[in-house]
């Protein structure tokens, strides 16, 4: 010890630890709850004012803000410094934002919102029970912004699960304005179309062609439906179709059935390489449906026939189709009386026409193992008589990583009768399918290839290969059976329509 210092006890010497508040939890009306380290109220005006790491939680939202005024008699809350609201739909990240729990509305200026790959600046987002409004936003396909294409409007109003509309709208490419349309409306109803972009496509002896569906909603449970396709071989296709569900509006599948001339099993994983993963098969399959439609078909196409049609016509064709989940199984039925002929050289003729699908669910034989098994049917009854076939598929799926997707499949067909008409028949009665889905970064590749055991002839093949950019998605698909190539672009933000299509009005 040096002469004249005092050295204090150990255990005076040791720092006195720091106090820390702890965190307490209050619920407010039944229906808020409030998770803050230290709190002020005022008996007079009934606020209450919470303070360090505010989190508040009302039905699906959360917010997270410095301080938190809270009023039990208005049932009204003011966040502020550093709001951020957490929602299903996206992330909010604001100035201020205030909210009222019992009316289940809020407003909130200088918004920075982030849902999927959707970035959105706008001046101003003020929140009702059924719908969002917002003002002066300029948004992105990206998570973080900055992107050199954009989409700006004066205002946008958004309806979740039913329909948007953007005014004084502009794309702003690289800082210069395109536009303006004075309104523009999309729709986000699971069970319209919508308003489509034409796709265009080449089809083997036709050209290069567009091919252009839409569908505009009739009120909540019915749809207009509408179809052109043209190529330069043969004459104009044009369709319209009136469909009605009584279904919620909250069903997941389109009110348009299926089209009768088109591919066996359009919605196979193992039949068609569109159909990106084995999920999509089975909640096309399993998807709830109950549908009456009336339309009228002039010089469409089949697809993936024996022999195709180019110019096949129906007068008439009333539909019902129905769907849905039984004991675990997918299963789709449709039944039309239909007015139809093969060609304009043909006569009309009147039919019933039935399809169905089953399709058994996922059998796991290990992690990494699967099984699969569907059967398909088709029956007719006219006038020229009776013709049937069934269709039964069985595979199995192989997943070694998280990356890569193997698939092989036997597929076996029977038929009974007479057909109507050269399009009827099954393509194949006999066949193994392969299939490989790849995923590398940005890139994905799917790769399909079916032999047929009695020609002995590798009869298809099918690829898909995609690169997922910021914005878009570009992608080329080749089908050699039918024989057509595409190649577009997929607007990533359709990420962000998918949430708010499936949005759960709870608010």
């Amino acid at each position: 010890m040096l002469p004249g210092h005092f050295d204090p006890p150990v255990a005076l010497r040791t720092p006195f630890p720091v106090q820390q508040q702890a965190r307490q939890q209050k619920t407010i009306g039944g229906v808020l709850q409030v998770t803050f380290s230290d709190s002020e109220f005022d008996a007079e005006t009934g606020e209450t004012i919470f303070k360090g790491g505010v989190t508040a939680t009302y039905d699906q939202t959360k917010i997270e803000c410095a301080s938190l005024r809270v009023n039990t008699k208005t049932k009204e809350g003011e966040a502020n410094e550093g709001v951020v609201v957490v929602d299903p739909e996206g992330t909010i990240h604001c100035q201020s934002l205030h909210f009222n729990w019992e009316d289940k509305t809020g407003k909130a200026q200088s918004v920075v919102l982030q849902a999927d790959n959707f970035h959105l600046v706008a001046h101003e987002i003020e929140i009702f029970p059924e719908r969002w409004e917002l003002r002066d936003a300029e948004g992105s396909l990206s998570r973080t912004g900055g992107s050199a294409v954009t989409f700006v409007a004066d205002s946008v109003t958004v309806n979740p699960g039913r329909f948007g509309v953007a005014r004084n709208a502009y794309l702003k490419v690289l800082g210069k304005k395109i536009g303006p349309l004075p309104r523009l409306s999309f729709t986000l109803r699971k069970r319209v179309r919508g308003l489509g972009l034409p796709s265009i496509t080449n089809r083997k002896g036709v050209g290069v062609g567009i091919t252009w569906e839409s569908g505009f909603a009739v009120g909540d449970h019915a749809v207009l439906n509408s179809l052109i396709e043209s190529f330069p071989k043969r004459e104009p296709a044009i369709g319209l179709q009136y469909g009605y569900s009584p279904l919620s509006p909250e069903s997941a599948s389109l009110i348009a059935p299926r089209s009768d001339l088109g591919e066996r099993v359009s919605d196979g994983w193992f039949d068609n390489i569109s159909v990106r993963k084995p999920a999509e098969e089975h909640d096309e399959v399993g998807a709830e449906r109950n549908t009456w439609a009336a339309g009228t078909f002039w010089n469409q196409s089949t697809s993936a026939r024996p022999v195709d049609s180019d110019n096949v016509s129906k007068s008439f064709d009333l539909t019902y189709e129905l769907g849905g989940k039984w004991r675990g199984l997918g299963t789709y039925g449709a039944v039309r009386f239909q007015n139809v002929r093969e060609n304009n050289e043909q006569p009309f003729v009147t039919r019933g026409l039935f399809n169905g699908t089953v399709l058994a669910p996922p059998l796991t034989l290990n992690p990494q193992l699967s099984g699969h098994a569907r059967l398909d049917l088709m029956g007719s009854q006219s006038n020229k008589g009776s013709f049937g076939w069934a269709r039964f598929e069985t595979g199995l799926l192989y997943a070694p990583g998280s990356n890569i997707l193997l698939g092989a499949a036997f597929v076996k067909g029977f038929h009974v009768g007479n057909p109507d008409f050269i399009f009827d028949p099954l393509s194949s009665s006999t066949a193994l399918h392969a299939r490989l889905d790849l995923n590398v970064g940005p890139y994905t590749f799917h790769y399909l290839a079916k032999y047929d055991l009695d020609s002995k002839l590798w009869y298809d093949r099918e690829y898909e290969i995609s690169l997922v950019a910021r914005e878009f998605e570009p992608f080329i698909v080749y089908r050699q059976y039918p024989s057509e190539t595409r190649i577009g672009v997929r607007f990533r933000i359709d990420n962000l329509r998918d949430r708010l299509t499936r949005r759960s009005q709870k608010r």
